[in-house]
């Protein structure tokens, strides 16, 4: 194919993308540092686009840089934008946001922007039976393997990551949803409800990497009405995992006494709903003192226990939104080495893209020279 004729396709390509979305020429020539004109000539052939230019009319046209350029579809990543383009239930905010961040991470692929991905350490092979007990056996031989002892696990979300090879995000999905794993080529992301409180997004989070290890993942795991032990295997797994049995019984009991009920609450880093549920299950307090727990007043139980400071942290991480470590260092890396805009980045990060570029320069992370962006040579 020629060189001219590979403009052609792509200017066609990315004139079909626009029409489909009713975009404006002047809209997305403004986006590319042009106008109604260039777009035209971009669309007809006549002048060539290079990768930021590329990239940021993806991320408006809401397609893919691959799809742009005419070259074959990722598959598995395909299969997940199609399912989460398609959810129009309660669970669409998580499925949207998860496939917005799937997205940024594949652009970044085809812009070869340098992939640090990790590896998950080894972990054991596990007899997967259906039952709960089977999610709090895998649990404990997680601990094991990774001689996490029976302490709490402070940063969960870097465990997740570093880890076990997961790309954790902690995002507002409103009341619809807690959680989300997705699984795309290469990885897997897991979505976690920033509108709870932190304890609840930490069991969410334990809740999911439960489904990851027990292969309950297909292509999007969430809550599942319709296969009960399947959740509560991954309960199972949660609990055990952030509020270990031999852990708790170390303590040595007294759990009757708020005192001791809200430092292990701050120990292990939960809430007080799965702290009671845990502590009746081990039969180390009585149905009543569950309910009690759960029905006071939280914060004058953590004002009752001296631990007013801790409190104020408790509830302040709501609304606290979280990128994947990876995939926002790379899109960091990405836009300092000029491969994308402040737009695709903006859009990442849910933030106003002025905002964001007059904060980037104040701490000096700006874009250097123009690095040219290795594209398909027919491409361009």
């Amino acid at each position: 194919m020629s060189v001219s004729t590979a403009k052609q396709e792509l200017g066609l390509r990315i004139a079909q993308a626009r029409l489909a979305k009713s975009v404006g020429g002047a809209e997305l020539g403004a986006l590319i540092g042009g106008d109604k004109t260039t777009i035209s000539k971009i669309e007809s052939g006549t002048r060539s686009v290079d990768g930021v230019e590329l990239a940021l009319i993806a991320q408006r046209l809401d397609v893919g840089v691959r799809e742009l350029l005419g070259m074959p579809p990722r598959q598995k990543v395909l299969a997940v934008a199609s399912r989460l383009r398609e959810r129009g239930d309660g669970a669409a905010p998580a499925l949207r946001r998860a496939r917005q961040i799937l997205e940024f991470d594949a652009l970044l692929d085809e812009l070869e922007e340098p992939v640090d991905r990790v590896t998950a350490k080894a972990t054991p092979q596990y007899d997967l039976g259906e039952d709960a007990e089977t999610g709090a056996h895998v649990a404990r031989q997680l601990r094991a393997s990774l001689g996490l002892g029976v302490d709490g696990v402070q940063n969960l979300e870097q465990f997740a990551e570093s880890q076990l090879g997961l790309d954790v995000a902690v995002e507002p999905l409103g009341s619809s949803a807690s959680g989300v794993v997705v699984q795309a080529e290469g990885g897997t992301l897991v979505m976690v409800n920033s509108d709870e409180v932190h304890a609840r997004q930490r069991f969410t989070l334990a809740h999911e990497i439960g489904h990851f290890l027990l292969d309950d993942v297909d292509l999007i795991v969430e809550d599942d009405d319709d296969r009960p032990e399947l959740e509560e295997r991954a309960d199972a797994f949660a609990a055990e995992f952030l509020m270990p049995e031999e852990g708790l019984r170390r303590i040595g009991g007294g759990f009757d006494a708020p005192q001791v009920f809200v430092r292990t609450m701050l120990m292990f880093g939960v809430s007080r709903r799965a702290l009671a549920r845990r502590l009746e299950q081990l039969g180390l307090i009585d149905s009543p003192t569950r309910q009690s727990y759960e029905d006071a007043d939280i914060g004058l139980m953590f004002r009752q226990a001296g631990q007013s400071d801790a409190f104020t942290e408790f509830e302040s991480r709501v609304g606290r939104r979280r990128l994947p470590a990876r995939i926002e260092a790379r899109g960091m890396a990405a836009y300092q080495r000029a491969r994308i805009g402040i737009g695709p980045l903006a859009a990442l990060m849910a933030r106003d893209a002025l905002e964001l570029e007059a904060e980037l320069d104040e701490a000096g992370l700006t874009p250097r020279a123009f690095d040219a962006i290795p594209l398909p040579a027919d491409a361009l």
